[in-house]
C-alpha cells in the first residue's frame, strides 16, 4: 500500500512538471526600446524652486544666488550633454579647462 501511494505521488509530480513547463516558452514579439528625451530634458530643477531652461543660456537669478569670482576664485558651470551620456565625454571635461566637481 505504501509503495502504491509513493508511485501515485511520483506520477502526480511528473505530470505536474510536464504540465507546468511548456515545450516552447515565448515572451511575445521582441521590441527594441529607443529612449527619447522629452521636454523635461531641457530643464534643470533645484530644490529651492529655481528652474533653469538650458536652451535659454544663463538664467536670470536673484542677486542672492549670483557669484562673480575674482581672478583667484573658481567659476562653476553646469554642463548639459545631449543624447545618451557617454563616459568619454565625462573624461574629456577636465581637458577643457577645469576640474570636474560632480555629476547630477
Amino acid at each position: 500500500m505504501r509503495s502504491l501511494r509513493l508511485a501515485v505521488l511520483c506520477l502526480f509530480f511528473v505530470v505536474g512538471l510536464a504540465a507546468a513547463r511548456p515545450a516552447h516558452y515565448s515572451m511575445g514579439p521582441a521590441h527594441r526600446f529607443d529612449p527619447a528625451a522629452g521636454e523635461e530634458a531641457n530643464f534643470v530643477s533645484f530644490a529651492n524652486g529655481i528652474v533653469i531652461d538650458t536652451r535659454a543660456g544663463d538664467p536670470a537669478l536673484p542677486a542672492a544666488f549670483t557669484f562673480e569670482p575674482t581672478a583667484e576664485e573658481s567659476r562653476y558651470c553646469i554642463v548639459q550633454f545631449t543624447g545618451p551620456f557617454l563616459e568619454q565625454w565625462f573624461r574629456d571635461l577636465p581637458r577643457s579647462g577645469g576640474p570636474l566637481m560632480a555629476s547630477v
